[in-house]
């Protein structure tokens, strides 16, 4: 039995609504500009000098080595400004040379530091993992460097 044909539909053609351009906004007080497509001036170019997970990775590693163990036995700035839980405020460490050489986007800093293993993220604040405790500076020497001691002589 030979397969039967199936009666073609019919070409209707399609009729679109006529276009139309929408006018250009007026601004009595403003003088018309006209907006060309070209390149963007070398001049105002700014390199970008690294990839983006190179920089990612470069700033990640920058920060876990100021929460290192090798630094925190002998940076007593960084130790100096945690809190009672640890933490220190992400502007300190965007405000360190190394990190603003890198970027001064806090934003990104919290947010590719979250890959960290060594450094934790809450809200705009940053810690050391896990021994934290062991590099808070007793309330004691705290205070003995922010408020100089008061010499005195005995005559």
């Amino acid at each position: 039995m030979p397969p039967q044909r199936v009666p073609a539909r019919p070409f209707i053609p399609h009729t679109y609504p006529p276009f139309i351009p929408t006018p250009m906004p007026v601004h009595p007080y403003r003088i018309p500009v006209a907006y060309f497509l070209c390149p963007f001036p070398d001049s105002l170019r700014v390199p970008l000098l690294f990839p983006h997970t190179q920089l990612h990775t470069r700033i990640v590693n920058q920060i876990d080595y100021y929460f290192s163990k090798e630094n925190l036995i002998k940076d007593t700035f960084l130790r100096q400004k945690m809190d009672e839980r640890g933490w220190v405020p992400v502007t300190l460490i965007a405000g360190f040379k190394k990190v603003r050489e890198l970027t001064d986007n806090t934003q990104l800093i919290l947010n590719v530091v979250r890959s960290s293993t060594v450094v934790e993220v809450q809200s705009e604040k940053l810690r050391r993992r896990n021994d934290w405790f062991r590099w808070l500076m007793p309330p004691s020497i705290q205070n003995s460097n922010v408020s100089s001691p008061s010499i005195s002589t005995k005559v």
